[in-house]
C-alpha cells in the first residue's frame, strides 16, 4: 500500500489549475495555495479519492471543525484539490475526470500524521469529544 500526502485548495474554485505544474517545476514545494491535510494509505489515487470523500471520513461531520480550524471551506476532495506520492514525490491533481500528473517534489518533508492528530488534540480547534471521535476514525480508516 502506497502512502499520500492530501492537499485542499485553500481557496477552491473546483477547477483545475493551468499553472500548477509550472510552480511546482519552478519552486518544487505545493504552492501556498494549498493546505496540508493528512496522510492516508491507498492502494492508487481512486483509493485517496474515495477515502478523502466526506461520506466516508466523516459521515456525521466529525471532521467539520477541523477543517475550518485550517482555513478550508470543503469536507469532500474535489477538482484542484491534490495528492502526494510520499515515497516518490509525485504531484496528482484532482481533475473533472480522474488525476492529472502536475509534477514531483524532489527531496520533501512531509507533515507526520502525528502532527495532525495534535491539532486535533488542540482545545481550540476541536471539541474534546469531536478530536477524540475523528482520532479514532481516522485510525479506523487508515490502520485497520
Amino acid at each position: 500500500m502506497k502512502q499520500f500526502s492530501v492537499y485542499y485548495k485553500t481557496d477552491p474554485t473546483f477547477h483545475e489549475d493551468r499553472h500548477l505544474a509550472a510552480v511546482i517545476e519552478r519552486d518544487g514545494t505545493i504552492p501556498g495555495s494549498y493546505t496540508y491535510l493528512l496522510d492516508i494509505p491507498a492502494e492508487n489515487l481512486e483509493g485517496v479519492f474515495h477515502t478523502m470523500q466526506g461520506h466516508v471520513w466523516s459521515p456525521n461531520g466529525e471532521a467539520r471543525n477541523f477543517i475550518s480550524s485550517l482555513g478550508l471551506h470543503h469536507t469532500s476532495m474535489s477538482v484542484g484539490d491534490l495528492a502526494v506520492e510520499v515515497e516518490t514525490g509525485q504531484v496528482w491533481e484532482v481533475a473533472f475526470c480522474g488525476f492529472n500528473a502536475v509534477g514531483e517534489i524532489q527531496g520533501a518533508e512531509f507533515p507526520e500524521e502525528e502532527a495532525v492528530l495534535n491539532s486535533l488534540r488542540d482545545p481550540d480547534s476541536v471539541g474534546a469529544f469531536e478530536a477524540d471521535h475523528l482520532e479514532a476514525m481516522i485510525d479506523q480508516l487508515f490502520h485497520s
